[in-house]
């Protein structure tokens, strides 16, 4: 077998991996997706629960996202060619959707670890503002930002040398400083950060942290305190 040939096995059974994988994705993934709704929307336990809501809004973004990828690749592998590579209209819908959800999806977990440390935060007026109200407000922010996000897209995208992709110089300066990797991981720190210190207020509910940064005593060492005192 020559190397041509060897290179074009590969590439079918590339294709065709792509293409079963691709499905098995889509499948699972709706039906995850789908019932994490029903539960959220159908059980009395989680209405008006912030929480809640933003799995929600996560796993409805989700689908979205799911349904803006897949399909291209299964109807790629159906139709011998990449839909992207030759429609500009399937490329800058594709494009635009795909980034507007994924940035959508993103925003969602932030506000979700936001909402997190302000529900667990020590200071009761910081608690007082986790509320429902809070979370539309952020949705709302959240879609303006990402409706944005993905017109430029639908805008700018175009079919060149590279395939489907931004070729403006001015939009790729703006997608490596939001996209690389020194601004992501400063991000992710950030929010791992926050996460970490509200599971640990949420694993030791008895744990308060005061401005002095000391543990507020349990009840069987304060009384044990009060009576040494007297």
């Amino acid at each position: 077998m020559s190397s041509l040939d060897e290179i074009e096995l590969l590439r079918v059974i590339s294709n065709e991996y792509q293409f079963y994988s691709s499905i098995i994705i889509l499948f699972i993934g709706l039906i995850g997706n789908i019932l994490i709704i029903l539960m959220f929307s159908i059980s009395r336990i989680f209405r008006g629960n912030q929480c809640a809501y933003y799995l929600k809004i996560e796993s409805t973004t989700d689908i979205g996202l799911l349904l803006a990828i897949l399909p291209s690749n299964i109807a790629g592998y159906i139709i011998g060619q990449d839909p992207v590579r030759i429609s500009v209209i399937w490329c800058k819908i594709q494009l635009m959707s795909s980034y507007s959800f994924g940035l959508y999806s993103l925003f969602t977990i932030c506000f979700l670890a936001f909402d997190q440390y302000l529900s667990t935060n020590h200071r009761q007026n910081w608690r007082h503002i986790s509320t429902l109200k809070l979370a539309y407000r952020l949705t709302y922010f959240n879609i303006s930002i990402a409706l944005i996000h993905g017109i430029l897209f639908l805008v700018f995208a175009e079919i060149g040398p590279l395939g489907c992709t931004v070729y403006h110089p001015t939009i790729n300066f703006y997608l490596f400083l939001i996209l690389s990797p020194r601004y992501r991981n400063q991000v992710k720190h950030f929010f791992i950060k926050i996460i970490r210190r509200s599971w640990t207020r949420l694993s030791n509910p008895r744990l308060t942290i005061p401005r002095n940064n000391q543990i507020a005593p349990e009840p069987a060492q304060a009384s044990a305190f009060i009576i040494e005192s007297v």
